[in-house]
């Protein structure tokens, strides 16, 4: 799955045909995705099933979460059509204001990079908002997310502090920091601007 940033198109491909000889991509010099017969979903706009700046893609085993940054919503898509969003512009607890990155857990949690609110947010992914963690102070423009499958942990891309943070118990005590690390340099666990970020659990 790629996104074409500058026409705000999700570009699809099954991934079944990245073994097949005869479907070649590549990518050009400013990073756009190039394929054949790519399968197209949304347009630029604010309307449901277009995009402004869309970031991030993840999901389960029902639905796509299509993280739309500059619209300030998660939008959740079923057999490439568009259902429900999350989230609006604002400040408020339930608010998002250009959401980086999107990560849900096989129970039906949904965590969001909430950056230009300097937090993270929980939903459930039919859109219930549960509880957030950090805020300004505590982090500053967070721009990548993930979380183990059971969802009780999840680690965050705090870029504006050059750290990642572990966070744990998320049932029981909505989000416990259980490790930080990091500083802004070039050396052996220093940073400049993390931001994507993965979980791999052996």
């Amino acid at each position: 799955m790629f996104f074409d940033r500058n026409s705000a198109k999700h570009l699809n491909y099954a991934i079944n045909t990245l073994g097949d000889p005869s479907f070649n991509f590549s990518y050009s010099r400013d990073y756009h995705a190039i394929a054949l017969n790519p399968e197209l979903i949304g347009g630029a706009g604010k309307e449901m099933g277009q995009f402004h700046g869309p970031t991030s893609v993840t999901g389960d085993n029902r639905n796509m979460y299509v993280c739309d940054s500059l619209n300030c919503r998660v939008v959740a898509y079923y057999n490439n059509q568009p259902l429900y969003t999350i989230g609006q512009k604002g400040k408020s607890p339930r608010d998002l204001d250009r959401p980086s990155c999107v990560a849900v857990d096989e129970f039906g949690t949904m965590f969001i990079a909430d950056s230009f609110n300097d937090r993270v947010c929980v939903y459930s992914t039919e859109g219930e908002w549960k509880f957030n963690v950090g805020g300004r102070g505590n982090m500053n423009k967070p721009r990548g997310i993930a979380c183990t499958k059971d969802g009780n942990t999840f680690v965050v891309s705090d870029t504006g502090n050059q750290k990642i943070r572990v966070f744990s118990e998320v049932r029981k005590h909505k989000g416990e920091l259980n490790a930080e690390f990091g500083k802004l340099g070039v050396k052996g666990g220093q940073f400049v601007k993390p931001q994507g970020i993965t979980i791999h659990v052996s």
